[in-house]
């Protein structure tokens, strides 16, 4: 037998023959693509799903249907969609996703106008190719409570959207038990506007987006924690990779928290942005390799534990920071920066600032090792700087900065004058070299500076006995060693504390490149007694300024 279409099939008032089997020619019409072969099975109880089991509309006894005739994959025609955009197909790609319970192959041929489409809780299922319009609503939603849904794979598919593409939501906080596992986005084209989101994942575990093209006004990809009264979810573990992001601000955040809790254990490597934003917040064991930033620029928020290498930055606009580490949100600790490529290309302003706003936070463990900055210029009415410092910084310690080459900029390492020193701790820098270009009459006269500089923590003195004495002497010395500097460093005393009369003063002398002696000293002209303790914050700058070659 042979039908135009399902409705036709449907309507059929003659008994089938069992396993008798038919030809549909398509869908709705002939030649739509959702047409196929089907045998009857006259024992079957199965549901209709309007697309591979078609019950009859007039009863042949209680049981029997038509079953679709396929070997792998499921095309979504089959389940009423249609290919040119000219119908809402959210439905028919239900009904499709609600047939493989255990997984399959949904292909997609065609435009199609979707809207919400919920993905359920089913197995290493992919829907490949096509493009997909996403009305009103989303293109496809999974939300999780107490289901898993593993391995669920969008491949090849071109998504055309003023709202998201792809939302997956975790609601469960416990991620032993539960969540949203496995989602993989490759090889799909995301053509965005109005803001819209090409993939949003929320509280979604050891995924991977590899090989799509954003092109976008607003976030091409957003990995936030859920955040709710009953719940919150951290995502973990997952790979964003050879994705290519472009035009405008492609992004404004790639990856955003947006609670308390901290992303984990995700990896951003091998991607091309253009003239696009990537910035992530709160943060352990994130590890950002190998991206190629054109015209645009990466910041960190409070981040743990996580390395920033063989990337390439470049800019095209004045002032623009290509790598911006910040401690607003939290701690920025055990950070590596190393073996990166910095380019302003002429363009002024500071390459990589380390900056603050939060001054119950610190910036420490930061080793910086490795890295090229070239500036393109040196000249003091067109500032280009290294690595900066800046003056709202609540506190830096534990810097190593070494092996890090510098070509034609205004300034090395630079820190903020309005820094206050004493927030600084074990900062080192050394093995740095500079390398001036093409210098002339103009630009004789600026210098390229790198500060390099170490904080003694605290000077303290206590006098064991009574004073009495109506000389002018030093009463009790000690001798402190620091890690020798490239050169004899200048000393500062800051925030002396004593209580001593104000007869006796503190001093600190350095002795050499590498030891320092604290003084407390007595004034004769002023009564010879007192006895008690005093400490300070001894500053020890071995800025070394370099002239231009």
């Amino acid at each position: 037998m042979i039908f135009s279409s399902i409705a036709e099939l449907r309507s059929n008032p003659t008994t089938p023959q069992s396993n008798e089997v038919c030809n549909v020619l398509g869908y709705w019409t002939a030649g739509d693509g959702g047409g196929g072969e089907f045998f009857w099975d006259a024992g079957s109880a199965l549901n209709d799903n309007n697309g591979t089991v078609i019950r009859p509309d007039l009863p042949q006894g209680n049981n029997g249907v038509w079953r679709r005739l396929y070997e792998t994959e499921i095309n979504v025609k089959w389940f009423g969609a249609k290919g040119d955009a000219s119908m809402d197909a959210s439905a028919a790609f239900t009904s499709a996703l609600n047939y493989l319970p255990d997984g399959g192959v949904l292909f997609l041929d065609g435009i199609f106008q979707i809207s919400n489409v919920s993905v359920p809780a089913i197995k290493n299922v992919t829907i490949s190719g096509g493009i997909v319009r996403p009305g009103s609503g989303t293109g496809f939603t999974r939300t999780g409570s107490t289901l898993i849904v593993n391995g669920t794979t969008y491949q090849g598919i071109t998504f055309e959207c003023s709202t998201t593409g792809v939302v997956c939501i975790n609601e469960n906080p416990d991620f032993s038990s539960s969540g949203n596992l496995g989602i993989h986005v490759t090889g799909c084209f995301f053509e965005l506007s109005n803001g819209a989101v090409g993939v949003s994942l929320s509280g979604s575990d050891f995924n991977k987006i590899t090989e799509n093209h954003f092109n976008c006004e607003s976030n091409g990809v957003a990995i936030r924690t859920v955040s709710a009264s009953a719940f919150t979810k951290t995502p973990m573990e997952s790979i964003i990779s050879k994705n290519t992001f472009r035009t405008g601000v492609a992004f404004t955040q790639v990856i955003a928290a947006d609670s308390t809790s901290a992303l984990e254990g995700f990896t951003f490597e091998g991607n091309k942005l253009f003239a696009s934003t990537f910035s992530i917040a709160k943060c352990n064991s994130i590890k950002i390799l190998n991206n190629h930033f054109v015209s645009s620029n990466c910041t960190i928020d409070g981040i743990f534990n996580s390395i920033v290498q063989g990337n390439y930055f470049d800019r095209t606009t004045a002032g623009a920071i290509l790598l911006n580490v910040k401690h607003v949100q939290r701690n920025v600790m055990n950070l590596q920066i190393v073996n990166n490529h910095f380019n302003a290309q002429g363009q002024a302003g500071d390459m990589v600032i380390f900056s603050g706003g939060n001054a119950a936070n610190q910036t420490t463990c930061i080793t910086i090792s490795g890295n090229q900055y070239v500036g393109g210029v040196n000249n003091i009415s067109q500032k280009i700087s290294g690595i900066v410092f800046n003056s709202s910084l609540g506190g830096i310690t534990k810097v190593y900065i070494g092996a890090e080459n510098y070509f034609n900029m205004y300034s090395c390492i630079r820190l903020d004058t309005a820094l206050d020193r004493s927030v600084i701790d074990n900062f080192v820098a050394r093995d740095i070299s500079w390398y001036a270009e093409n210098m002339n009459a103009t630009t004789l006269g600026s210098y390229s500076r790198a500060d390099f500089l170490w904080k003694v923590m605290k000077a303290y003195l206590l006098t064991p006995t009574y004073i009495s004495t109506n000389v002018s002497e030093s009463v009790l010395s000690q001798v402190v060693s620091y890690q020798q500097m490239m050169r004899t460093p200048v000393i500062t005393i800051q925030n002396i504390t004593s209580n001593f009369p104000p007869y006796f003063s503190f001093s600190a002398t350095n002795l050499s490149n590498g030891s320092i002696v604290f003084n407390l000293i007595k004034n004769a002209t002023a009564p010879g007694n007192g006895r008690g303790d005093v400490s300070a914050d001894v500053i020890l700058d071995a800025t070394q300024y370099l002239a231009p070659l």
